[in-house]
């Protein structure tokens, strides 16, 4: 591609095959002064003769030089005697035209100096960098990306797609913006990389990357930024009882993927393992709890294939939150050494069956009888999650109140309505309430369920 510059046609000083060198303006355009022709830019340019019997079309980088300009005839694209480099239409080495008299010249453009809709564009690195930055375009954001899932004899591959679904090429590459590796660096420019072949990660049969079996999950895909070299990897940030963080203000290490690749919360790369690197999360793949054998790869279970970009909460994030509040009039009681209901539930239906609930209560316990205790738990329909919280009355006084509190993770593998709701036994044969303290105004203790990004 070649810069432009307006209506500029001059008179070179003399024919031949020397350089073009700027003699007067033809009349009617402009001069290369006049046009503002940057000495140091490539442009393109058509050289004639008054007959047009000869001609040329080149390119080189014009030049200034004592007030004098000159447009070197570097490269010959076309010419009368078709011998230009350009194909289709001209099959030679770009023999430059010995021009029998002084020439016109012109600056010009052709078609592959001009951006077209309709077929795709060829431009260097420099390029489209520069043209990034032409446009003010978020360096940060995702383009040109998606992702092409595929399983075979118990492996996964994860490969890497433009935004038509074909590999990257040289012409058509994914570039993708990595924070400076120095944490310290001032300025801290980013380094961008530009994927230009085909790219993928496979996850071989018996890495489970932390999934469980009948158990639906979701992987994380991130790219990293090895040192100039980019490598695909995963990353699995929860499970039924733990949340991962993933975020890229920072840098990161990998483990290289393969058959013993087993736990959740560490990353995976392709090819080789990387230490403090920086990454990018590029996107997530999920599973659901059908037909799921960890380590046994498929996509028939497969829920969705999602690019990161807007909008796309990150692992640990809030999607949704339901809240019951007790009012000051609830009480529960029980004399049962089993754990039963109380009073205090909730429900939630998860928009993904990869997503986790944290569930948090608050109130307090009473103990009607001196020295006895009373045990509380979270349970999703009757069944608890996380380990019980106990409380002893062991004060020679009777009914005495306990704040309580309580939080767990669950993973209800469902999208299907959950309940969950406290749950209390007393141990001692007397009776134990769960309730407000006496003479308490207001609300005064809740059960919430947040549905988490896993």
């Amino acid at each position: 591609m070649a810069a432009f510059s307006d209506s500029v046609r001059f008179l070179a000083t003399a024919g031949g095959t020397s350089d073009f060198v700027y003699s007067s303006t033809v009349q009617g355009y402009n001069g290369p002064a006049d046009a503002n022709v940057v000495s140091g830019l490539k442009y393109k340019l058509r050289a004639e003769s008054a007959d047009l019997s000869q001609w040329e079309v080149f390119e080189g980088v014009a030049n200034l030089t004592g007030g004098v300009w000159t447009f070197p005839r570097t490269t010959v694209l076309f010419n009368s005697a078709k011998t230009g480099t350009q194909s289709p239409g001209q099959s030679g080495a770009g023999t430059k035209i010995s021009f029998s008299a002084a020439p016109q010249v012109a600056i010009v453009a052709l078609a592959e100096d001009l951006l077209s809709i309709e077929q795709g564009n060829t431009f260097s690195t420099a390029q489209r960098t520069q043209g990034r930055a032409n446009l003010g375009a978020a360096i940060n954001e995702l383009q040109n990306v998606s992702f092409a899932v595929s399983a075979a004899s118990g492996a996964l591959t994860i490969a890497l797609k433009d935004a038509n679904g074909n590999d990257p090429t040289s012409t058509t590459p994914i570039a993708l913006s990595f924070r400076n590796a120095s944490l310290t660096a001032s300025p801290n420019t980013p380094t961008i990389l530009e994927v230009t072949a085909a790219t993928s990660i496979v996850l071989p049969s018996t890495s489970t990357c932390g999934f469980a079996s009948a158990t639906a999950g979701r992987l994380w895909i991130c790219g990293w930024n090895d040192g100039g070299t980019f490598r695909l990897g995963v990353f699995k940030a929860s499970t039924a009882s733990a949340l991962f963080a993933l975020v890229e203000n920072g840098v990161g290490s990998s483990l290289q993927i393969t058959t013993g690749s087993t736990s959740a919360g560490q990353h995976y790369t392709s090819a080789a393992a990387v230490t403090s690197r920086a990454f990018r999360i590029l996107g997530y793949v999920d599973w659901s709890a059908s037909g799921m054998t960890a380590g046994t790869w498929t996509i028939t279970n497969l829920n969705s294939i999602v690019t990161f970009g807007p909008g796309i909460p990150l692992p640990g994030r809030s999607l949704q939150t339901q809240t019951f509040v007790m009012p000051s009039t609830s009480q529960s009681s029980t004399t049962s050494a089993s754990f039963v209901a109380t009073n205090t539930t909730v429900n939630i239906a998860l928009g993904n069956a990869a997503d986790i609930v944290r569930v948090k209560a608050f109130g307090t316990i009473r103990n009607t009888t001196a020295s006895e205790n009373t045990d509380v738990t979270l349970a999703r329909g009757g069944t608890a999650i996380g380990a019980f919280t106990a409380a002893r009355q062991d004060l020679a006084a009777a009914n005495c109140w306990w704040p309580t509190s309580l939080c767990a993770l669950d993973l209800p593998n469902s999208v299907s309505q959950q309940t969950y709701a406290v749950y209390f036994r007393n141990g001692a044969g007397g009776t134990s309430q769960w309730c407000n303290p006496p003479n308490a105004t207001g609300n005064m203790g809740y059960i919430e369920a947040d549905e988490i990004m896993g």
